[in-house]
């Protein structure tokens, strides 16, 4: 399939990996046709406001999404990629968070929430990433 540049978009992705036990944070998305992803579980995500830094959207997204402060958050990775979503692919940056924190507390845009261990991640979890191995490679290089 080819896909089509959108170059007005602009966002990050979070990682939340839980310090104690190497999990990672997946949230479900609502099912509706205005959210990117529908009905899915998949790392925070968001745009990138005009002329804010990606790190503070980063934070920004993170706590909107998941109640989880900067304090609470240890930033161990950051990547540039693209993702992709229907016929679209655009630019995004992917950062990786370390917490302590185990419960967490998800805004509107998500219906669920759960901690899962790096070997049993689906594919489906993955979807949006073009690269779902270089995913893959940036998790497993937070917690190994």
């Amino acid at each position: 399939m080819n896909y089509i540049l959108k170059k007005n978009m602009d966002g990050i992705t979070a990682i939340i990996i839980n310090k104690k036990n190497n999990k990672i944070l997946f949230l479900k998305r609502r099912c509706l046709p205005f959210i990117v992803n529908p009905c899915v579980f998949s790392f925070v995500s968001g745009k990138r406001k005009y002329k804010e830094k990606h790190i503070n959207t980063a934070y920004r997204e993170v706590y909107e999404e998941t109640k989880l402060s900067k304090n609470e958050l240890e930033l161990k990775d950051t990547k540039d990629i693209f993702v992709y979503y229907k016929k679209y692919f655009w630019k995004n940056k992917i950062y990786v968070f370390a917490t302590d924190k185990n419960y967490i507390k998800i805004n509107i845009e998500n219906s669920d929430y759960k901690w899962v261990y790096y070997k049993d991640i689906p594919d489906e979890y993955l979807k949006m990433f073009i690269d779902k191995k270089m995913i893959r490679s940036i998790i497993e290089n937070a917690i190994f």
